[in-house]
């Protein structure tokens, strides 16, 4: 019962670990933050090239490059948040991205 406790205990302190790495397929938005990418979704769907060349512009958003290494921090019904590791490993950056962008 104790160890059960503890183990409760321990998981609820370090919260979910990250999915093994993935690699994105490439071609598709990723951005900064989550509302970005509801709004560059929102501005395909509408065909909006002023909203969407503003969020690639402004360095909200990205296209992404196909093969990157990335690791899923978590997983919504449509879109995923990954963190990419730079080449050197000293810094990374989390980015909300569409799943069809997610190859295992």
């Amino acid at each position: 019962m104790t160890r059960w406790i503890l183990t409760l205990l321990l998981l609820s302190v370090t919260g979910p670990a990250p999915s093994a790495a993935e690699q994105l397929t490439g071609g598709y938005v990723a951005c900064l933050t989550e509302q970005s990418l509801d709004e560059a979704i929102l501005f395909a769907a509408h065909k909006d090239r002023r909203g969407w060349t503003f969020l690639l512009t402004s360095g909200r958003c990205i296209i992404t490059e196909p093969g990157l290494q990335v690791s899923v921090l978590q997983r919504k019904l449509f879109k995923a948040q990954v963190r990419y590791y730079a080449a050197d490993g000293t810094s990374s950056v989390d980015l909300w991205t569409v799943s069809e962008n997610l190859r295992r």
